[in-house]
């Protein structure tokens, strides 16, 4: 087994602690990178990431300086060691080694002075008994009882939720969400044509369905699991709605972090007193973030803030919910329609002043024809949301939010962007045309309507965080 040691148990704040690794194959990679977790908390995160070419200290060890500068006084956990660039030699162009599977869980403390620093066995110690506070406090049964006359019954609960893809488990409290690095796949769609060829034509074709097929289609409609280990409840149908409406909220949430609009397909309750389980299909009525982790949205911070916030304000959440039906679009067309309707919405939220003169990223007020443009119209609202937001600049927000109001009007009066000249007005003939150019100098690439969903996104992401640090004070 890969061996990751510390010089030291502790090391004053500011000071270099170094890591060592030893592994047959450490001296054969040019770069070591290093990832220090925080830890004895419901959801460890990175604080600190390094890389860097380590030190040959002896055959197969390296050797890397952890500089504690940008770390706080408390405990961290080296999670994950990754060698890499090591040459067309390996087999493998990195080598990840993840802590308590390749090697053993290695603790170290940032300390304010050499006197606080203790040894390696009361760290972990300390680490032990705080994971198992977090555990503890996870796992304390939600009452929902309506009448706590009655004991009711314990519950375990799983919701399955399709298309979303998610590579980190994150507790929410009382629940947490769980990937399966699974997904469903298409076989009976499969069946169901070669039925219809076998049954409906004299072709004779049948197609195959291969270990190939299965696997992309499992990738295409990836599932997570939300799980509720501990739930009081006066009734199986009191535990399931409840169950069903904390993963819509987070349905909402995830549309935010992940750009994801899935869905419940399957709802499991266990009954923990007898073992008795129950399970509640719900009929299907993958748009999203490929990446995982972290910086690609699964922070449990954001998630809880949009939860939250979800819970505190209703326009906020029925906002996001126009947000997510139009990521369940498929047509880019239908996307143009609801995602300008959701930028009006929140533009008509803000109350402003019709009368008030339009002013750019500067302060400067615009004009048109000499005279000052003023907040009204959609197009003057939606410019004057941004530019408050501080998203954009005045060239590019002016440019994407005509090009997106053209674009909005030619599928909504016409049906298509390509109808766009019979517009009625010809400033908006002209920047339809300016879009219409753009993408096709690009290839194609619509990086308009990327814009445009990015930047109703963030405008959701913000008010939501407004609302959870509203209600926090």
């Amino acid at each position: 087994m890969p061996i990751v040691a510390l010089a030291a148990s502790s090391a004053v704040k500011g000071d270099a602690l170094e890591l060592r690794l030893q592994h047959e194959l450490a001296t054969e990679y040019a770069q070591l990178q290093v990832e220090v977790f925080d830890c004895g908390v419901p959801n460890p995160s990175s604080k600190l990431g390094l890389g860097t070419t380590p030190k040959r200290t002896a055959e197969g060890e390296v050797a890397v300086d952890i500089d504690t500068r940008h770390l706080a006084v408390g405990v961290y956990e080296v999670r994950f060691v990754r060698l890499h660039d090591g040459g067309k030699a390996n087999q493998k162009p990195h080598l990840d080694l993840v802590a308590g599977r390749d090697f053993p869980r290695t603790f170290f403390e940032v300390v304010d002075s050499a006197e606080s620093a203790r040894p390696s066995a009361l760290i972990q110690q300390e680490v032990r008994h705080l994971e198992q506070e977090v555990e503890r406090g996870f796992l304390e049964p939600v009452d929902i009882r309506n009448d706590k006359s009655v004991s009711g019954t314990l519950y375990t609960a799983f919701v399955f939720i399709r298309d979303v893809l998610v590579g980190t488990r994150i507790q929410l409290g009382r629940f947490e969400l769980i990937p399966t690095n699974d997904g469903i796949g298409v076989r009976d769609s499969h069946e169901c044509v070669n039925r219809f060829l076998e049954q409906n034509t004299s072709t004779g074709i049948i197609f195959e369905y291969g270990a190939q097929l299965e696997a992309q289609s499992r990738r295409a409609s990836p599932v997570c699991v939300v799980h509720f280990p501990a739930l009081a409840s006066n009734s199986l149908d009191a535990a399931r709605d409840y169950c069903v409406g904390k993963t819509n909220a987070l349905l909402l949430a995830l549309a935010l972090s992940r750009d994801a609009a899935g869905s419940i397909f399957d709802t499991v309750l266990i009954d923990r007193s007898t073992g008795q389980s129950t399970k509640f299909a719900i009929p299907p009525a993958y748009v999203g973030n490929l990446l995982t982790g972290q910086l690609a949205g699964e922070s449990a911070e954001s998630l809880n803030a949009y939860v939250n916030g979800l819970s505190e304000d209703s326009m906020g959440a029925f906002l996001v919910e126009l947000y997510r039906e139009a990521r369940r679009e498929r047509d880019p067309r239908y996307q143009y329609i609801r995602l300008w309707q959701l930028l009006e919405l929140l533009a008509d939220q803000e109350g402003f002043d019709p009368d008030e003169p339009l002013s750019d990223y500067e302060g400067a007020v615009m004009e048109k024809n000499g005279s000052p443009r003023l907040s009204r119209g959609s197009v003057h609202t939606v410019f004057r949301l941004l530019k408050e937001a501080q998203l954009g600049s005045t060239e590019q927000t002016w440019r994407d939010v005509n090009v997106w109001f053209a674009f909005r009007s030619a599928v909504a009066h016409y049906g298509a962007l390509s109808e766009s000249n019979r517009l009625s007005r010809a400033s908006t003939r002209n920047w339809a045309q300016v879009g219409i150019d753009e993408i096709e100098e690009a290839r194609g690439y619509d990086r308009f309507l990327d814009s445009l969903r990015w930047m109703a996104r963030l405008l959701l992401m913000r008010r939501l965080v407004r609302a959870a640090d509203g209600a926090s004070q």
